[in-house]
C-alpha cells in the first residue's frame, strides 16, 4: 500500500511539474510573440513613416528655404518665374508627399497621438496644395485667402519621435 502511495504521489508530482513547464513555455512564447509582433510594428513606424516623413520635412525646408534666397537676389521681374519654377518643381512635390504620408500612414502614429505641430503641417499643406491649384487653374492668386505658415517645429518633432523609435527598436532587438 505505501509503494502504491508513493507511486501515486511521484506521478502527481511529474504531472505537475510537466504541467508548470508547459505553462511556462507558453507564457514565454507569448512573451517573445509580442516582442516580435512590437519590433515589427516599430520597425514600420520607422521605415513606412518617420524616416520617409523626416527626409521630406528636410527637403520641404530646404526648397522653401532656397526658393526665399533666390527671390531675393533676382530682379523684381524675375521673380514670378523663381517663384513658380520653384514652387512647382520642389515645394509643392514635397508638400504633396508630406501630406500624403500624414493622411495614408496615421496608423503608424505613436500611440495613435501626433504633435500639434503635425496638425498644423496638415492645414498648411492641405490649403497651400489647394490654392496652387486653384491659381494653376487659372483662377488666379487668392491673395486674401491664405494657408497658415509651415509650422518650424515639424521637422523637430519628427526627428525627435524618429529618434525616440530608433532607441525603443534598439533596445527591443537587445543590442
Amino acid at each position: 500500500m505505501d509503494i502504491i502511495l508513493v507511486l501515486i504521489t511521484g506521478g502527481l508530482v511529474g504531472a505537475v511539474v510537466t504541467m508548470i513547464g508547459w505553462f511556462v513555455t507558453d507564457h514565454q512564447r507569448q512573451k517573445d510573440a509580442r516582442k516580435s509582433r512590437l519590433i515589427d510594428f516599430t520597425q514600420r513606424q520607422i521605415h513606412e513613416l518617420y524616416a520617409p516623413l523626416s527626409m521630406l520635412a528636410a527637403k520641404e525646408r530646404s526648397y522653401r528655404k532656397l526658393r526665399e534666397d533666390a527671390l531675393r537676389d533676382v530682379s523684381e521681374d524675375r521673380k514670378p518665374q523663381i517663384w513658380l519654377r520653384c514652387t512647382d518643381g520642389y515645394v509643392i512635390p514635397a508638400q504633396k508627399e508630406i501630406y500624403n504620408l500624414l493622411q495614408n500612414k496615421w496608423y503608424l502614429l505613436v500611440d495613435g497621438q501626433q504633435p500639434q505641430s503635425f496638425d498644423r503641417a496638415l492645414e498648411h499643406c492641405s490649403r497651400a496644395l489647394v490654392l496652387y491649384e486653384l491659381d494653376m487653374a487659372g483662377i488666379g492668386s487668392l491673395g486674401g485667402v491664405e494657408a497658415p505658415p509651415m509650422p518650424d517645429e515639424f521637422r523637430a518633432d519628427v526627428e525627435r519621435i524618429l529618434h525616440d523609435l530608433r532607441a525603443r527598436n534598439t533596445e527591443l532587438l537587445d543590442v
